[in-house]
């Protein structure tokens, strides 16, 4: 039985006060241990022992419990926890040792300090075998216990210390701004920190349970390189600094560094078990950088190109202009073939020098903060039938938290759709095209990728001005549009059995937009909307387009209808019940029933990638329908209504049968010219007002789905 002999508690110091709240310091991870004594427990069958001991341990601080009968000790613990157990080597029934085994197994007390007088040294020996730190001598002396204490604490001093320099190390390698690793000799991780998450897209149980993951990362094309400065490293253990190329896990690629750390010298524990030599070292993100760096080296090319075309344009244009001139006047008084070949040569060598003139002639853009997904969005829509009509498997992997863009909307997108027919030109038969948004640490990336491609003999020449063949005639274009809004265009084919080109167009962040590159006009537009306004083009809990969006959005999909002279559709969507809802359940668990709604909509229209759904008041939502006619956007309206019946959301609660549903307006036809988008909200709004009575007549052009 424990019996108290005294309450007094000490209170420790371990956080300070700050304008009324606790502040704790990070790095001031709370110990596996109390480094401070503060509580004991004396168990000895003499009883005077007991008293005597713990008097003393009270005036040194102690909170102390005692124990004369040691038998049923650990089942009455009741899940208490001690500083010390002071325990006698010699007990009778229950055995010192075994009874100091039994606590420090059930971690009731963190440490054992044993009393008595010892027979022989092997019963010391056991006694630090099984965990004791100390050793007290009776009859206790007051002196005798004093030192023994004092050494106790500056033990865990030490542990403590040594404790919050592992965390201080822990916390720094899991939060370092680069890839941390350490490799076994069968490329298998054996640590890889946090930081992967954020460069890479896998966390580090992901990465480490997957045999060979490193290897399946690294870019094909670099793969043999970097194996065999890995297996350097394992043989002869030198070290290695060396660039390459990883691949995301939504598919882009990540350039970057990885360096070798100095190497450590073996644990001994590892030597024991037989593991091999490890490679230690860290992968720094360099992707910024290598863009910067293209970028600049284009504007230098370009430059020395200007130069030297001009140069040559204008020495060849005379001498040129002369001999046209006299093969002309000869044709006309002596007709002969050579003459006609003369005249078609220097037509073609006209051509060429207008190409180079028009190439390297600035062009005016407005650069303003724009959500690459929603262009995106709109060139598929434009395309779909393009890639259709070639029976062309295509997808479109929008990153939703992409940040917005420095770029000229209507420039940026002309480029992906140049982009993505030249992908539907050099395509072999059963053929893939991936469109795909991401982001950098600095910079927003599109990506164009296209499965089962011709190979494209000299890529360096792709974007030149020179080429006769019609094919490329649009990448010149498009290399230079990108270039003028400051960003990059790089291309990247990987031949094989499946080969793989990839064009990737690198524009950088609103909040990190450089001043654009020498020769290129760019001028803020007076539609630019405020970036902070604009930073979250998406709701965070639906993933709907948010308002602000919406109207930049639709206008430009009704214009691009209209180029393409496809009907456009368009769904307004009202929650009917929201307002009861609100006031039985709270606004909190309204706004979570429309998330909830807003989720099952967006499923739906998720079936064609070009679909959109935007918000457009409290519980109002539009649905945009690029190509699709009037039947099929009243078809899809009927499966939205369907699926938010589904969700059986309660208005008022268990007692009330009624549930949320919606009323839906449709409109779709063929935009002209002269349509403009509140066209299209007017006739869907006038559809839902005679779906849900509050009309006698029906709109002309829409039609309306209710509960």
């Amino acid at each position: 039985m424990l019996h108290p002999i005294s309450k007094k508690i000490r209170y420790k110091k371990s956080s300070r006060i700050l304008h009324g709240t606790r502040v704790r310091n990070p790095f001031m991870q709370p110990c596996p241990f109390d480094p401070d004594l503060s509580r004991a427990l004396v168990v000895d069958n003499d009883r005077a022992t007991c008293d005597s001991l713990a008097m003393q341990l009270e005036r040194t601080g102690f909170v102390t419990q005692t124990c004369a009968q040691p038998d049923h000790l650990v089942e009455s613990m009741n899940g208490e926890r001690y500083s010390l157990a002071f325990i006698n080597l010699h007990l009778q029934e229950v055995g010192g040792l075994d009874l100091a085994t039994s606590l420090l197994d059930s971690q009731s007390v963190e440490d054992v300090v044993f009393m008595g007088d010892p027979e022989s040294s092997d019963t010391l020996v056991r006694a630090m075998q099984i965990g004791a730190c100390d050793f007290l001598p009776t009859p206790v002396q007051e002196q005798d216990l004093g030192m023994l204490l004092e050494r106790i604490r500056q033990r865990r001093r030490l542990k403590a210390r040594i404790h919050r320099a592992e965390y201080r190390h822990s916390l720094l390698l899991q939060s370092i701004p680069l890839i941390v690793f350490s490799i076994r000799p069968d490329l298998t991780l054996e640590f890889i920190n946090q930081s992967v998450t954020h460069f890479l897209g896998y966390s580090p149980e992901e990465a480490m349970a997957r045999r060979n993951w490193l290897g399946y990362l690294i870019h094909p094309e670099d793969r043999r390189a970097i194996r065999s400065t890995l297996r350097k490293a394992f043989d002869e253990g030198s070290p290695f600094s060396v660039e390459c190329r990883l691949i995301h896990r939504k598919g882009h690629i990540v350039h970057g560094i990885a360096r070798s750390i100095t190497e450590l010298p073996c644990d001994p524990d590892d030597r024991a078990n037989g593991a091999g030599r490890r490679v230690e070292g860290v992968f720094m993100d360099i992707t910024d950088r290598v863009f910067l760096e293209q970028a600049l080296v284009q504007s230098a090319k370009l430059k020395t190109l200007g130069s030297i075309s001009a140069e040559v344009a204008h020495e060849i244009r005379n001498p040129l202009m002369s001999i046209a001139g006299f093969a002309r006047r000869l044709n006309q008084k002596t007709p002969a073939p050579e003459l006609d070949i003369i005249l078609r040569e220097s037509a073609r060598l006209e051509e060429l020098l207008n190409r180079i003139r028009d190439y390297l002639k600035p062009v005016n853009l407005s650069r303003q903060g724009c959500s690459v997904n929603n262009l995106l969005s709109n060139a598929a829509a434009l395309l779909a039938t393009e890639m259709d009509a070639r029976s062309v498997e295509w997808r479109v992997d929008l990153d939703h938290e992409v940040p917005l863009a420095m770029a000229d909307p209507d420039a940026l997108t002309q480029v992906v759709i140049d982009l993505v027919r030249h992908a539907l030109a050099n395509l072999a038969d059963g053929g893939y095209v991936n469109i795909q948004s991401a982001s950098s640490e600095r910079n927003v990336l599109v990506k164009i990728s296209y499965l089962q491609c011709a190979p494209v003999s000299d890529p360096d020449r792709l974007f030149l001005p020179f080429e006769e063949d019609t094919d490329v005639h649009g990448m010149p274009l498009c290399s230079r549009l990108v270039r003028n809004m400051g960003g990059v265009l790089d291309f990247d084919q990987t031949l094989g059995k499946r080969s793989i080109a990839t064009f990737t167009v690198s524009m950088s962040k609103v909040d990190t937009a450089p001043a654009p590159l020498e020769g290129s006009f760019v001028e803020d537009g007076a539609s630019t909307v405020a970036a902070e306004e604009l930073r979250h083009c998406f709701e965070p809990r639906s993933g709907v387009l948010s308002r602000q969006l919406f109207d930049d959005v639709f206008a430009r999909t009704v214009r691009a209808s209209n180029r393409a002279k496809q009907s456009l559709g368009v769904i307004v969507i009202e929650v009917d019940g929201i307002g009861v809802h609100s006031t039985h359940n709270g606004q909190f668990h309204a706004k979570k029933s429309l998330d909830h709604v807003a989720s099952a909509l967006a499923q739906e229209l998720q079936q064609l990638p070009c679909n959109i759904l935007a918000r457009y008041g409290d519980h109002e939502y539009v649905a945009i329908l690029p190509d699709t006619l009037q039947d099929e956007a009243a078809t899809l309206g009927e499966t939205l209504r369907q699926a938010v019946h589904d969700l059986a959301i309660p208005v008022a609660g268990p007692e009330d049968s009624r549930t949320l549903e919606v009323h839906i307006g449709v409109s779709a036809f063929t935009p002209t010219s002269s349509t403009s988008p509140e066209e299209y909200i007017a006739q869907a709004y006038h559809a839902l007002d005679t779906a849900a009575g509050r009309e006698e007549r029906r709109a002309p052009m829409g039609s309306g789905i209710s509960a």
